[in-house]
């Protein structure tokens, strides 16, 4: 397959269960490595994958956080110092996570995870998302970004991906219509190649 992601583009990338679009992703972080074929950023193959990941934000399907304070899923610091509270705030916001927070006793402090309280996974996703917009990577992929969100959350998810779509390159492997409307073309994974999606 021959796919060129231009700076600022914003595309949508569908296609069935088993079609290879977690590959097509894996590839692109860098995590595996073509069998044939090469990758080229900016018309040169790069080698240096660890240079090029330090750009990227990704949000993955089966989202991580870690047994510890909301606060510090979302910054990943545990030095209070380091944390960007006007990011920290803007992050909240993006993801509709002030109300969740303003009702735990301990707020953005309250512990979750293994070792503290158990939240449902629309609200692990929102905290997931939250990390990727308070780490404001130039290129930002996103799998399955809205699932599992309540109707609210996901529009305020979709309008912040709108406003900052102008400003970064983003990827979104999504069977979201909703979602996947801020793009600004689909591609669709099919028998192994990657064709503009019509529809």
């Amino acid at each position: 397959l021959n796919l060129k992601i231009k700076k600022y583009d914003c595309i949508g990338i569908i296609g069935d269960n088993g079609s290879g679009k977690s590959t097509l992703v894996d590839l692109i972080l860098g995590l595996l490595k073509p069998a044939g074929g090469k990758i080229l950023i900016n018309g040169k193959e790069n080698k240096n994958f660890g240079m090029v990941f330090k750009k990227i934000g990704y949000l993955p399907q089966d989202h991580l956080v870690v047994s510890d304070k909301i606060i510090n899923n979302i910054t990943l610091e545990t030095d209070q110092n380091l944390i960007d509270k006007i990011k920290f705030s803007k992050a909240l916001a993006s993801t509709n996570l002030n109300k969740m927070v303003s009702d735990l006793p301990n707020g953005v402090d309250t512990l979750i995870g293994k070792d503290g309280i158990r939240l449902s996974g629309g609200e692990y996703k929102k905290i997931a998302l939250a990390r990727l917009f308070y780490h404001d990577k130039d290129i930002l992929i996103l799998d399955e970004a809205t699932n599992s969100l309540d109707k609210e959350s996901e529009e305020i998810v979709i309008n912040e991906l709108h406003k900052i779509k102008k400003e970064k390159t983003v990827v979104i492997i999504s069977h979201n219509l909703k979602t996947l409307s801020i793009c600004d073309k689909i591609l669709r994974i099919n028998d192994k190649k990657i064709e503009l999606d019509k529809n």
